[in-house]
């Protein structure tokens, strides 16, 4: 069974993936790792979301390397059968002035409603 998704595979692997696991639960990978020079360090990650953006009514785990300014669009909204999310936010260390800020964004909340396990990495804020 196909319940792995992980970002760093190769686009068409991701999406064969989505389409194999049809709709079982499945597990989201992503891990942030820029390279120096890049003019949009963004681009692959809005990319690798919007391909698993439209099966988050299927993530059951999330592992999640993020930049900070991607935070709102990985839980612009609920992730409704999300147990386990595992995150850390790579980019500035808003996060260790104001904790807080975290929980602002209304998809996140609503989401860690309904999760079990939570782990969260603020030292990855550099």
């Amino acid at each position: 069974m196909w319940v792995l998704v992980s970002f760093s595979w190769p686009q068409e692997v991701v999406k064969t993936a989505l389409a194999r696991s049809t709709t079982h639960p499945i597990i989201i990978h992503h891990s942030f790792r820029p390279k120096r020079g890049d003019p949009d360090p963004n681009a692959l990650s809005r990319e690798y979301l919007r391909i698993v953006n439209p099966h988050r009514s299927r993530w059951v785990v999330a592992v999640l390397v993020i930049p900070t300014q991607l935070l709102s669009d990985f839980f612009d909204a609920p992730i409704p059968r999300l147990h386990t999310l595992k995150l850390s936010l790579a980019g500035p260390p808003f996060l260790r002035a104001n904790p807080e800020m975290l929980l602002l964004t209304p998809g996140l909340t609503e989401t860690l409603g309904n999760v079990e396990h939570v782990f969260l990495n603020v030292s990855a804020c550099r």
